[in-house]
C-alpha cells in the first residue's frame, strides 16, 4: 500500500485545481468520481490506526470533503461513490495490469476453471459499462439531480461460495 504522500497530489491537489477551474468564469458543474473505500468513513466509522497506514482511501476521504465543502460554498457538485469496478459486461474488457487484483483474480480464475471458495460480496462489484450509464443520464437528461451524491452498491448481488 502506498503512502498518503504519494497520493497527495493526484487526489487531494487535483481536486483542488479541478474546484479551481470550476469557479473561474462561468459556473461549472462538478462530477467528482471516487471509490468504495472511503465508504465505511461516510456511514459513521471513524479512522483507525492502521487505516492512516493506507493513503488512498484517505486521500479520497479527504478530496470528497473538498466537494462538500464547495456545494455548502454554492458550487454544483456531486460525488459517485463507485465500489470495485469490474469488466464490461458488453464486452468484457478491463485493465490488464498487476495492479487491478479483482480484475486479474477473475481472469485468473477463468483461466484456470476454478474460483476461490469464499463468502465473497459482490455487491461491491459491478461492470464498468454499468456504472457509466448513470452518470451519463445525469449529465446529459437529469441535470436536476446535479448536486446529489450516489453509492453504487447492488443489494441484489449473489453471494460466491
Amino acid at each position: 500500500m502506498r503512502s498518503l504522500e504519494e497520493h497527495v497530489g493526484p487526489n487531494i491537489f487535483g481536486t483542488h485545481e479541478v474546484l479551481r477551474l470550476a469557479s473561474c468564469g462561468r459556473a461549472k458543474d462538478i462530477l467528482f468520481i471516487s471509490t468504495i473505500s472511503t465508504l465505511p468513513i461516510h456511514l459513521g466509522y471513524g479512522l483507525t490506526e492502521r487505516d492512516r497506514e493506507y493513503g488512498y482511501s484517505i486521500s479520497k476521504f479527504v478530496a470528497e470533503q473538498m466537494i462538500v465543502a464547495a456545494r455548502f460554498h454554492g458550487a454544483r457538485a456531486s460525488s459517485y461513490r463507485f465500489p470495485f469496478v469490474a469488466a464490461s459486461a458488453t464486452n468484457g474488457h478491463f485493465r490488464l495490469d498487476h495492479g487491478d487484483f479483482l480484475n486479474n483474480l477473475i481472469a485468473g480464475s477463468l483461466d484456470l476453471g476454478v474460483f476461490p471458495l469464499s463468502d465473497a460480496d459482490l455487491s461491491a462489484v459491478l461492470p464498468a459499462d454499468y456504472l457509466c450509464n448513470p452518470i451519463s443520464t445525469i449529465m446529459t437528461k437529469d441535470r436536476t439531480r446535479i448536486g446529489e451524491d450516489y453509492d453504487f452498491l447492488d443489494p441484489q448481488a449473489p453471494i460466491f461460495n
